[in-house]
C-alpha cells in the first residue's frame, strides 16, 4: 500500500506549478482552460478572480466531474498556499 507521501510525489510529477503572470497570460490569450478556486468560501468572498469557479478543496474530488466534461481540458487550481 502506498503512503501518502508516495501519492503526493507521483502527483507532483504530473502537475505544473504556474506563476500568477503565466495564468494571466493564458487569460489574456483567451486560452481554453477551467480555472477553479479551491479556497474556502470565506477566503473566496474576500477576493477572487472573476472567471474562477469556486470548489473548496474539501469537496473537490466529489464535485469535479460535474464541472469537467472534457478530461483533456487544462484545469488550473487557485489556492492560498501555492
Amino acid at each position: 500500500m502506498k503512503r501518502w507521501k508516495d501519492l503526493v510525489h507521483e502527483a507532483e510529477q504530473e502537475i505544473q506549478l504556474l506563476q500568477v503572470n503565466e495564468v494571466k497570460g493564458k487569460m489574456d490569450q483567451q486560452a481554453d482552460f477551467l480555472l477553479i478556486d479551491v479556497r474556502e468560501s470565506e477566503e473566496y468572498q474576500k477576493g477572487r478572480i472573476p472567471e474562477a469557479a469556486s470548489i473548496p478543496r474539501g469537496v473537490l474530488e466529489m464535485t469535479i466531474e460535474r464541472r469537467v466534461n472534457d478530461k483533456a481540458k487544462l484545469i488550473i487550481l487557485h489556492c492560498a498556499g501555492g
